[in-house]
C-alpha cells in the first residue's frame, strides 16, 4: 500500500513497458507478462503496447497449462488517483470486461469484472500479479 505521503499517480506505461534500466525500453511493440501470485483471475496475462505514439494496447489471458483463453484490445483510464481502470474488449466480439488495477513496481493488483457486468467496486479481493524486472 502507498503511504499517505507518497504521490498517488498512475501511468499507462506501467502496464507493459520495461523498467527504465532495461535497454529494451525503446523497442516497440512492448510486451510484459504478469504472473498471478494470488486470486482467481487468469494465471498469466500479457499486455502489449503497439506503438510509442498511441495508447493502443492488446491483452492475452492464459490458463495454468499456458493455453490462451482470451485476447483483445484495452482502453485505459489512468487519470486521477489509483486505482486506474481498463475496459477489455475480446477480439472475437462479445461483451467487454471492466477492470480496476494498481501497479507498484513489479506488483499489480487487478480486479476484473465478468463480461458485460459493471466494474468491480474496488480492489478488495483483487488478484495479485508480479512481473520480472
Amino acid at each position: 500500500m502507498r503511504s499517505a505521503r507518497q504521490q498517488l499517480t498512475a501511468y499507462n506505461q506501467e502496464l507493459c513497458e520495461p523498467f527504465p534500466s532495461n535497454p529494451r525500453a525503446a523497442v516497440f511493440p512492448l510486451t510484459r507478462s504478469w504472473i498471478r501470485q494470488s486470486g482467481a483471475d487468469p494465471v498469466r496475462i500479457e499486455f502489449t503496447r503497439l506503438d510509442v505514439n498511441t495508447n493502443s494496447y492488446q491483452y492475452r489471458f492464459f490458463d495454468d497449462r499456458g493455453v490462451q483463453t482470451e485476447a483483445g484490445t484495452i482502453e485505459l483510464s489512468t487519470s486521477g488517483s489509483p486505482p486506474s481502470s481498463m475496459a477489455l474488449q475480446p477480439s472475437g466480439g462479445g461483451a467487454r470486461r471492466l477492470a480496476l488495477f494498481d501497479i507498484e513496481g513489479d506488483t499489480m493488483r487487478l480486479a476484473i469484472g465478468a463480461a458485460g457486468a459493471p466494474a468491480p467496486g474496488g480492489l478488495g479481493g483483487a488478484a495479485v500479479y508480479r512481473t520480472s524486472r
